[in-house]
């Protein structure tokens, strides 16, 4: 019988990263399924490329990974039922509370079962700098032609910030970056420009966003003006006075 415990037991967001590790963790139990690791607490010298296959299907099997390193089988352990066992083990004691061998043993399980959930997710939801981590950098995508950035908010991160972060993703098969935004709303925030005394001559150029730069130098974009979502009484204020009357309001109250 499967073990079920929601991610509801722990104040989780229904499709956060999290939530998701546990499910997939979860899910695989009772098939072949597994994910090895090496816990590389007492065994540093371990490559990282042979922690585990990312291959899909069955994981490896306990024999392959310790046959390359003589006497770690003590190290190696199966990342999918490590979560399964510590969630149960989460009901009845606070994760705070257990040793910290077992705390730490506990996050590489989630960052390896992570880094495998995103390998097999066609989206994924996350924070400038998460674009530009390690795990999505290395996982997502891997098995895509081409993969596409969506930004959203995008007039209120700075060049540095933006092209930094994209310049850091997987830019081998990066097929292109959509920013989406509002640039009549608030600017990135750059303290400096309000500093006093002023002491940043280029404040200014910081404020300015790579939504913003491209629009002023005439590089094509899609302009959005309908309106779904807010009532007419509360977009009536910015259509006149930001948005130059072009707001068309669409929503039924």
């Amino acid at each position: 019988m499967k073990r079920e415990i929601s991610g509801k037991k722990f104040n989780l967001p229904q499709y956060s990263l999290q939530a998701r590790i546990q499910e997939y963790a979860q899910g695989a139990e009772g098939t072949d399924e597994v994910l090895w690791s090496t816990w590389k607490g007492s065994n540093n010298d371990i490559p990282e490329s042979d922690l585990y296959s990312a291959d899909s299907g069955a994981r490896e099997k306990a024999a392959e990974p310790t046959a390359k390193y003589e006497g770690i089988q003590a190290s190696n352990f199966e990342t999918l039922g490590l979560i399964r066992d510590n969630l149960e083990r989460a009901v009845k004691e606070a994760r705070k509370t257990w040793p910290k061998d077992d705390q730490n043993q506990d996050r590489k399980a989630y960052r390896v079962v992570g880094g495998h959930v995103i390998g097999k997710s066609k989206a994924v939801a996350t924070t400038l700098s998460g674009l530009g981590g390690p795990t999505i950098k290395t996982e997502f995508g891997k098995n895509a032609n081409a993969i596409w950035a969506c930004i959203g908010e995008s007039t209120m991160s700075s060049e540095l910030d933006t092209w930094t972060v994209i310049r850091s993703a997987n830019v081998d098969i990066l097929g292109g970056v959509i920013l989406a935004g509002v640039h009549q709303q608030l600017k990135p925030p750059v303290f400096s420009a309000t500093a006093d005394p002023r002491t940043n001559e280029f404040a200014p150029q910081l404020q300015l966003s790579p939504f913003d730069r491209l629009v002023s130098n005439g590089f094509p974009y899609v302009k959005l003006t309908a309106n779904h979502r807010a009532h007419p009484d509360l977009t009536e204020f910015p259509n006149h006075h930001t948005h130059g009357k072009e707001m068309e309001t669409l929503h039924k109250a």
